[in-house]
């Protein structure tokens, strides 16, 4: 045979494999952003259960006769928006997402200090918040937004005389322009904190190791439908799951302060506010496997990661994946 009827060969048969393996990375993208026509109806009975709050808030994803969610672009916007109106935030670009977009971090104080050594310095309790593991989960990031924008120029302006804030809005910028859990692959943000294979996971372990935060929050949503009408003809009903760092490696004192100091705490703010709580809890997406269980134990989820860490460590789900805006 000669060489070039060999690579002809080749080339027929290796270049749709190779789209196969870039389709099987990137599925369906240009398909996969928010459509509100494909979000699970809620009877109206159900709605009513779930009143608006009783306050505005004018970030982009919340503005009113809005159908989707903060852009990639619009949070961008916002965000140096608030550092130029206030003096209490600084924007750091920690790092970029697989397609190129960036990570930013807002660092929050009241005392004008920028190096987070000297910020760990003024004995202040460090805080650090991270939206948007997973794509498909927008009320983390939007939360994100809005808590920035209270720290900075609003009601909970006066905590940051009292504690370092550290804000990471859009942890997955791709997963949240695709509105996808996680776009490539099977290769989640949320399970690759020990292997770090992904950019956005190195971002956010930068800033962990350079502020080493005493509290760690990491929000997400949980399913309200979909399988959980699949296999028990339910949906969901509470409106915030919760969970500490529960990896057995994770030093005691952290979950005695977790479980007593901070969880009781959170319950009781929650339950005053006229709101319903529950331990994290999750059901496969198998259709033919029936058990519910609580959050994982490894190391290699957010949570746990930050509990390793040695900080208190909290998942914070919302109600929310599957009724789109609802």
């Amino acid at each position: 045979m000669r060489a070039k009827d060999a690579m002809e060969i080749l080339r027929s048969r290796v270049a749709p494999l190779l789209l196969l393996a870039f389709a099987a990375l990137h599925p369906a993208q240009l398909q996969a952003q928010f459509d509100p026509e494909r979000a699970y109806r809620q009877s109206e009975e159900v709605r009513q259960r779930y009143a608006d709050p009783p306050v505005v808030y004018d970030t982009p994803g919340l503005a009113p006769g809005r159908k989707d969610f903060t852009s990639h672009a619009e949070m961008m916007a916002f965000v140096e928006g608030l550092r130029r109106r206030s003096g209490a935030v600084q924007v750091r670009m920690i790092g970029a997402s697989q397609e190129g977009r960036a990570i930013p971090a807002m660092v929050l104080s009241g005392s004008g200090e920028t190096d987070a050594a000297e910020l760990r310095r003024l004995g202040r309790p460090v805080v650090m918040m991270a939206g948007l593991q997973h794509g498909n989960e927008p009320a983390g990031g939007e939360a994100m937004l809005v808590l920035a924008q209270e720290l900075a120029t609003g009601s909970l302006r006066p905590l940051l005389d009292k504690l370092t804030v550290v804000i990471v809005p859009h942890s997955n910028p791709d997963g949240a322009h695709y509105f996808r859990r996680s776009p490539y692959s099977t290769i989640d943000i949320n399970r690759d904190h020990v292997k770090m294979d992904l950019p956005e996971t190195r971002a956010l372990h930068r800033m962990v190791n350079e502020f080493a935060p005493h509290l760690f929050i990491d929000a997400h949503e949980f399913s309200v439908a979909n399988r959980w009408i699949q296999k028990f003809g339910t949906i969901q009903s509470y409106d915030l799951l919760v969970q500490y760092a529960t990896n057995p490696n994770v030093h005691p004192t952290l979950t005695t302060l977790a479980d007593g100091k901070f969880l009781a705490a959170l319950r009781g703010d929650v339950e005053r506010a006229g709101h319903t709580h529950f331990w994290y809890y999750t059901t496969s997406y198998n259709l033919k496997n029936l058990q519910v269980s609580m959050g994982g134990t490894t190391p290699d989820i957010g949570r746990n990661f930050a509990g390793l860490q040695n900080a208190v460590s909290f998942l914070v789900e919302s109600r929310g994946v599957g009724i789109g805006r609802e």
